[in-house]
């Protein structure tokens, strides 16, 4: 049957040149419900959902790009399935078929440390060195004074592998004076993964404390998502810096993690690093 002959589209009312426009106004539709997906939701959007599900199923890491250049393909080859007729009918189409993959994703939400800081009172053990850190029972910043250490946790007690994440920002800008609110915004953003059970914790809503060129993250880390060994991932977005992304091995003997780790100045707008990062989680 010819394109369109069920709208009553005649053979030789559409040319070559129409077809094009279809596909490319489906495609643009795609393009708008991905940005105001991705803007609207940040790191829960449908997009990184899908760019998460993608790695899985290939094994290997896809930048978010490449999902997005699929799902343009995708957009203008259903034209050829539902056969608009107009530009705006073929835009609509585009945004209607990403709305319908995006209901079927499920939603990336990431958990929160404030139960479990809750039970992990401070218990003074074997001092691990000296920082100006503490954990306080639901901090949603951490509390210290210049003389503060942190402390080994008996895991076996707290139910928890403690992790202490320092994280450098070498040269650039620096720690923004307004993180707040980048972070209220979506522009910094921190998460921790857990291969072992499949969880994802924002960093942001712990325990955290900084400094005119660093910042440090206490996760507490639950046993029952570590097992025996777990390898576990951090993604940390903060302007100014490249996207960092990095992975190590945690066990279930360890009482309290330092992992240090630095980031390097990059004078590219964040949402134009995300495009080209594979997100795992």
């Amino acid at each position: 049957m010819a394109y369109g002959a069920k709208k009553g589209v005649q053979p030789g009312d559409l040319g070559v040149g129409d077809f094009f426009g279809f596909a490319g106004a489906a495609a643009t539709g795609i393009v708008v419900a991905v940005a105001l997906d991705f803007f609207q939701k940040k790191e829960a959007s449908a997009i990184v959902a899908l760019n998460v599900f993608m790695n899985d199923f290939f094994g290997q890491s896809v930048p978010l790009f490449y999902v997005i250049g699929a799902l343009m393909a995708i957009g203008a080859g259903s034209t050829f399935v539902f056969e608009p007729t107009t530009r705006s009918g073929a835009f609509s189409t585009g945004v209607g078929l990403l709305a319908a993959i995006m209901t079927a994703l499920p939603v990336q939400q990431t958990n929160s440390f404030g139960a479990a800081a809750a039970a992990l009172p401070p218990m003074p053990l074997e001092p691990v060195h000296s920082a100006p850190f503490h954990y306080e029972a639901q901090p949603r910043f951490a509390s210290y004074t210049p003389e503060a250490k942190v402390y080994r946790v008996q895991n076996v007690r707290a139910g928890y592998v403690i992790m202490n994440i320092n994280v450098t920002l070498s040269g650039g800008p620096g720690m923004p004076e307004n993180l707040e609110t980048m972070i209220r915004n979506g522009q910094a953003r921190a998460r921790l993964h857990s291969s072992a059970s499949g969880m994802t914790w924002g960093l942001f809503k712990g325990a955290y404390q900084t400094s005119s060129n660093s910042i440090t993250f206490g996760a507490p880390v639950p046993l029952s998502a570590i097992g025996d060994s777990s390898e576990m991932g951090v993604v940390i977005e903060i302007p100014g810096y490249a996207i960092l992304q990095s992975k190590r091995t945690v066990t279930s003997s360890e009482s309290v993690v330092n992992w240090p780790l630095t980031m390097r100045p990059n004078n590219q707008p964040l949402w134009m690093q995300r495009l080209r990062t594979p997100y795992a989680f």
